[in-house]
């Protein structure tokens, strides 16, 4: 066990790499963070022309996504020249032109993403936490969720067939093991908050089962502030509304993550607590630092590890404003669990999360005074509409994702977790609640 933390709460957003999130951190003071460096790295285009990386504050995204799928990033690492980014986007986006057609090598930098520089002046930021493998969101959230693929290689056209991935949710083995900080027989337990459709519904039979387990985004400011949490929360973002996924609004996904950490940095459960704010994986945007092969950090598997994304532990227990230049990809989920509980997961969850470096003993000193309760994060974009860009969320990328998922929902079983209708109203609830608990 692991200090005073009793709640793991893993936010994880969607699609956004290390360098396009946080590599401009550097540039502005932060030269303890692996970000960029003056010159300013280049990309060859599809001409061969080197074009510099740009900041892209305040240019409206192109309504396209940024191809990622397994074949994308393999296009993009090229062999592990770090090259081609920009020439596998405009070999499938020939139409774009001007900074469109330079979309995935651009940064943001805290004008855009205001809460991500907030939070990492205080808290900690790891700047060697790489997707778990170089694809898609599949893979990369079974990795996280269940400690291995499965057969999952990328993000299909087709939802899996039932009774949903072939993997098993860690969630649901934690459900028989003993709770070592309660001093009863309570096992450990788990909640997931969801805005509109939880992942872990993917895991039809699985989800259908543990209905109980999920709750609305707005509860989990309620349970912070009553100090009611789970000892494990899954917490996924408005996917079709601020969850990231390009293109997507960057300022909804800032004012989305500053209201769940107010949330939890506001409340009576601050002291006992530690939030992973995570990226499933970089989404085709650019980033400078070559992932490591599996064998020299101590994987059995071949799978090849995916690009840096932007990853923070928040707690009052981390190592005030430092970088953890330690490895990490999404097993070491598992492995914080398996500290923080003294949990030893059987081989159908995987061995990379044995091999993983721990993020709490990595990132804390539980011997420091602790980071006390208060606003870490600002208020971006408070007055910004939930519903800003939503004639492009129909017509996009995005709308296509909401047509894939809306065939989880004819399981019956499964309805009772579809609360798109409602999406606006939970988000509203969950700001509501997070601005009387400021008073």
């Amino acid at each position: 066990m692991t200090g005073p933390i009793e709640h793991l709460i893993v936010l994880t957003m969607e699609n956004r790499s290390f360098d396009h999130y946080l590599g401009a951190l550097s540039l502005r003071g932060r030269t303890d963070v692996n970000g960029f460096r003056q010159p300013l790295p280049t990309q060859p285009d599809v001409h061969d022309n080197p074009v510099p990386v740009w900041p892209m504050d305040g240019v409206p995204s192109p309504n396209v996504d940024v191809p990622h799928r397994l074949s994308d990033m393999e296009a993009a690492y090229d062999g592990g020249r770090m090259d081609g980014f920009l020439k596998s986007f405009q070999s499938q986006h020939p139409e774009l032109t001007g900074r469109a057609a330079q979309f995935p090598i651009g940064y943001y930098t805290a004008d855009t993403l205001s809460a991500l520089y907030a939070l990492a002046e205080t808290f900690c930021v790891c700047d060697a936490w790489h997707a778990s493998m170089l694809s898609s969101t599949w893979p990369n959230r079974n990795y996280m969720l269940a400690g291995v693929r499965g057969d999952a290689i990328d993000t299909g056209d087709n939802l899996p067939p039932f009774p949903g991935f072939k993997t098993s949710p860690f969630v649901g083995y934690l459900e028989t093991q003993p709770n070592p900080r309660a001093g009863t027989n309570r096992q450990i337990s788990w909640r997931c908050y969801f805005a509109d459709i939880p992942f872990l519904a993917l895991w039809y039979e699985f989800a259908a089962s543990h209905l109980n387990n999920f709750e609305s985004i707005s509860a989990f400011a309620r349970d912070c502030r009553d100090n009611t949490l789970p000892d494990v929360s899954i917490i996924d973002p408005p996917f079709l509304t601020a969850s990231d996924h390009a293109p997507l609004d960057p300022r909804l996904g800032q004012k989305f993550i500053s209201l769940i950490t107010d949330a939890l940095t506001q409340s009576a459960s601050w002291n006992t607590s530690a939030l992973l704010l995570l990226y499933d994986e970089a989404g085709g945007f650019y980033d400078h630092a070559r992932p490591p092969d599996p064998a020299t950090v101590g994987f059995s598997d071949v799978d090849p590890i995916g690009f840096r994304i932007p990853a923070m532990l928040i707690s009052p227990w981390v190592k005030r404003q430092t970088v953890c230049h330690r490895f990490f990809e999404h097993t070491a989920v598992l492995a914080a669990i398996s500290s923080l509980w003294n949990v030893s997961f059987p081989s159908e969850f995987g061995t990379r999360w044995k091999a993983s470096n721990d993020v709490i003993k990595e990132c804390c000193d539980f011997n420091a005074a602790p980071i006390p309760q208060g606003t870490y994060a600002g208020q971006p974009f408070a007055d910004l509409d939930w519903a800003t860009g939503i004639d492009n969320i129909l017509t996009g990328p995005i709308g296509r994702l909401e047509a894939l998922l809306e065939r989880v929902l004819v399981i019956p079983q499964l309805k009772a977790l579809d609360r798109r209708a409602s999406v606006y109203d939970s988000l509203a609830t969950l700001q509501n609640t997070v601005n009387a608990m400021k008073r």
